[in-house]
């Protein structure tokens, strides 16, 4: 590895407790997810006095690819809520712990560059993410097995992830480079990462409804309102090839081009202001 640091967070990130817990504790969301859909699609098929079981041969085909579907749906869901605080957790202290500790100077002082400090930490935490959601793959099996997903879904949606991770990733290491203390960095971050999650959501919904309101004739698929929403990391899941695209009228091209540059735009310009939070010499590293 070019860069030292890549190399020092690697077995600093993987060779701590923490790092351990964090496989289970990621699986504990999408796990009682598939167990939950699994229970009441059995409860539901007994309340109507059927005698089938998830996935056994008499299911009728449609009732049991749309119990996959919504399995997966919901894993999908309880999944990206479990990145929404892992991902802060896990990176938002990573610069200002090395501030905490007075170890930041030392490495301003070495011949890395600002970027290159910056990049190492970046890697480091966003190589154990992607340890995180590969190691949910068998719970994302689950519903993919049952059947209505196609395999182009299960690896679009992994991608997906993996993309906003990345902007989660970026985002939480600029909290860190412009915060003093560790405990604060991960409250900040996680403060803003939901922030750019739920407030651009948020404000489509409110501003769609004040928009239906004046009764005119108000359709919101065909509205410039719903563009608000692409700010949000999670409008990247629009990129997801599903099933039944028809359905779907409220996601055209230009959403899924302005959710692209959103993500392109939110993730560099992090990047760019913890690469100044890093830059020496700071008063706050002193």
């Amino acid at each position: 590895m070019a860069n030292p640091l890549v190399r020092l967070e690697f077995m600093r990130r993987f060779r701590t407790p923490a790092a351990a817990w964090g496989i289970p504790l990621a699986m504990v969301l999408p796990g009682l997810a598939v167990i939950a859909m699994y229970g009441t699609t059995v409860a539901a098929n007994d309340w109507v006095g059927g005698n089938m079981d998830v996935g056994a041969v008499g299911m009728e085909p449609q009732v049991q690819n749309a119990v996959g579907l919504g399995m997966f749906s919901t894993v999908a869901s309880m999944l990206m809520l479990t990145l929404i605080v892992l991902v802060p957790a896990f990176v938002g202290g990573s610069i200002a712990g090395e501030r905490h500790s007075q170890t930041l100077q030392p490495l301003q002082l070495t011949a890395m560059t600002p970027g290159q400090i910056v990049w190492g930490k970046f890697v480091s935490s966003l190589a154990y993410l992607m340890l995180i959601i590969l190691c949910v793959s068998p719970v994302i099996v689950v519903p993919f097995l049952l059947g209505g997903i196609p395999a182009s879904t299960v690896i679009g949606s992994y991608l997906a992830i993996f993309v906003i991770c990345f902007e989660f990733a970026a985002v939480s290491l600029a909290v860190s480079a412009i915060t003093s203390r560790p405990a604060t960095a991960i409250v900040a971050a996680l403060l803003v990462v939901g922030f750019i999650v739920l407030a651009p959501i948020i404000a489509t919904g409110l501003a769609m409804a004040l928009a239906a309101a004046d009764g005119r004739g108000f359709q919101a698929d065909q509205s410039v309102l719903k563009y608000i929403s692409t700010i949000s990391p999670i409008s990247i899941g629009s990129l997801v090839p599903i099933p039944k695209p028809n359905d779907i009228r409220f996601i055209n091209g230009a959403y899924q081009v302005l959710s692209v540059i959103w993500f392109l735009t939110i993730s560099s310009l992090s990047l760019l202001l913890a690469r100044r939070g890093v830059t020496a010499p700071v008063e706050r590293d002193r």
